[in-house]
């Protein structure tokens, strides 16, 4: 997880100025929300390897972070995640 971690910070840095909100903009749907594909697309981007497909992935993380339970996660659900997860 921490090698993860490391480096998402480090695409952070490279292709969005270290900036999390614009990579959430970026990825988030019309709603200016961040649905399952979003979260693929960014594990897919980031180049996040990992034993479970990135659907699977994408799925428990939004089960995780998803607080209003509305399928898709808010910047405030991520910007808590990245409290919660990120250093």
């Amino acid at each position: 997880m921490n090698a993860a971690i490391a480096k998402m910070q480090q695409w952070l840095l490279v292709n969005y100025n270290n900036d999390p909100h614009a990579a959430f903009i970026a990825y988030a749907d019309s709603d200016g929300k961040l649905s399952r594909s979003g979260v693929i697309r960014i594990l897919d981007d980031v180049g996040i390897n990992t034993l479970l497909p990135h659907g699977v992935i994408a799925t428990l993380a939004i089960a995780k972070v998803d607080t209003d339970h509305d399928g898709k996660i808010s910047w405030s659900e991520a910007q808590a995640a990245m409290k919660e997860y990120m250093p």
